[in-house]
């Protein structure tokens, strides 16, 4: 553990897009050549079950990974809406990838709310680290002991968690007063303390390697460890460690649009591809031209439209919080309830445009060598992320609408 002040400078033309309107284009730019390697690839990363070693290097050797990572600890310091941008980007190719890189750059911008010692126990010793995550809270079992805490558990769902050297596993804390409530708390743990159990065998987001973790007791220190409800309410203490880090203080409430830019490009990139192959299509029974047929035009259109309306709701949405974050706006529970309804609701939007394109591919949809019925179940399978279910957000919100507490812990309103 390091409590001094940490530099690890990036090369020169690398610090200049530190927190730049360049560096994020530049970063932008770098994602779009990645895309043609990641649509050929896409099947087979599909049929390892985990993104490949090499695109996994290709996507930290570009810095990628580390493009919300705070400056001091040489990350480019850029705004969370880039990692919504890039992941759009990179799911033109293949949503799985972008999957993995969404959740795991993202873990940079949430450790550096962590204590400090934290930070240099991870990054003082790999800066290029990556960490996975798995926050299903029930599934850890925690007690205090004296300096930290002892954990165990199984994990579901820890997204590309094969390259990664530590992983945030939620558990619940045994309560010291009989009858109180557990505590909820993240544990950040290294690749040393937890067994992968290869067990991700399902229809979509096959590439994710969404594997369970599990581990037996053992001690996680203090520093270790960070109080959920502390962190969902802007009062994490690494925070204060990273005064001229804005995003640092940016509100959990929208890690749903950050994963939703993993849907919103495969879909766009779906439309696309759809829509160019569509002009020169013909029906096969009848011979005639698709393009010329009306109720086929409406529903491009109908599809169209959706995903324009997602990404006119999302940028709105990503401008209100950044604008809120930058004139020091306390963000509250309120404001995250209404975000995460709208998370939820985008989410039905871009189920229903991929829906309209996999009815109108006809049959020819349903050939594992058409890469439609891929997009189509990740679409699926990333709308069943439990940030993105509208009985749940949609329900709190309409409670605390009509008066009623929303009962969410760490969102009493």
């Amino acid at each position: 553990m390091n409590d001094a002040p940490f530099h690890a400078p990036l090369p020169q033309a690398e610090a200049a897009l530190v927190g730049t309107e360049a560096g994020y284009q530049e970063m932008i730019a770098r994602a779009w050549k990645l895309v043609p390697m990641l649509r050929a690839r896409a099947t087979e990363t599909e049929a390892l079950g985990h993104v490949p070693d090499d695109i996994i290097k290709a996507l930290v050797e570009t810095g990628l990974m580390k493009i919300v990572r705070p400056a001091r600890f040489g990350g480019y310091s850029q705004r969370p809406e880039l990692m919504y941008d890039i992941a759009a980007i990179l799911a033109h190719g293949c949503m799985s990838t972008s999957w993995v890189f969404l959740n795991l750059s993202s873990h940079d911008l949430m450790l550096a709310a962590w204590p400090i010692a934290a930070q240099h126990d991870v990054w003082d010793d790999n800066a290029d680290a990556l960490i996975s995550s798995t926050v299903v809270f029930p599934a850890g079992k925690a007690r205090k002991v004296e300096g930290g805490y002892m954990l165990s558990g199984r994990w579901p769902f820890s997204s590309g968690v094969h390259p990664c050297g530590w992983n945030m596993l939620g558990g619940l804390v045994a309560p010291e007063k009989e009858g109180a409530p557990p505590g909820m708390r993240f544990f950040l743990v290294p690749s040393s303390k937890y067994r992968i159990i290869d067990n991700w065998d399902v229809i979509a987001l096959r590439g994710t390697g969404s594997n369970d973790v599990e581990m037996d007791e053992s001690f996680i220190p203090e520093h270790h460890t960070l109080d959920y409800v502390t962190s969902i309410e802007g009062r994490a203490p690494g925070i204060a460690d990273h005064p001229d880090e804005l995003w640092v203080k940016f509100p959990t409430y929208t890690a749903g649009f950050l994963i939703l830019g993993c849907m919103v490009g495969a879909a766009r990139g779906a439309y696309e591809g759809f829509v160019q192959q569509a002009r020169d299509a013909r029906d096969r029974v009848s011979g005639r031209a698709l393009a010329a047929d009306p109720q086929y035009q409406s529903k491009i259109a109908e599809a169209g439209a959706l995903l324009d309306m997602v990404e006119v709701f999302v940028r709105a949405r990503w401008k209100e919080t950044q604008d809120a974050v930058l004139a020091g706006v306390k963000f509250n529970a309120a404001n995250g309830l209404k975000l995460r309804r709208d998370c939820a609701m985008c989410s039905k939007m871009v189920v229903q445009a991929v829906d309209i394109l996999f009815a109108l591919t006809g049959g020819s949809g349903l050939y594992e060598s058409n890469s439609m019925q891929r997009v189509w179940r990740d679409i699926h399978g990333g709308a069943a992320h439990v940030i993105f279910r509208w009985d749940v957000h949609g329900t709190v919100f309409g409670k605390v609408e009509l008066g009623l507490p929303s009962l969410m812990p760490g969102m009493a309103v």
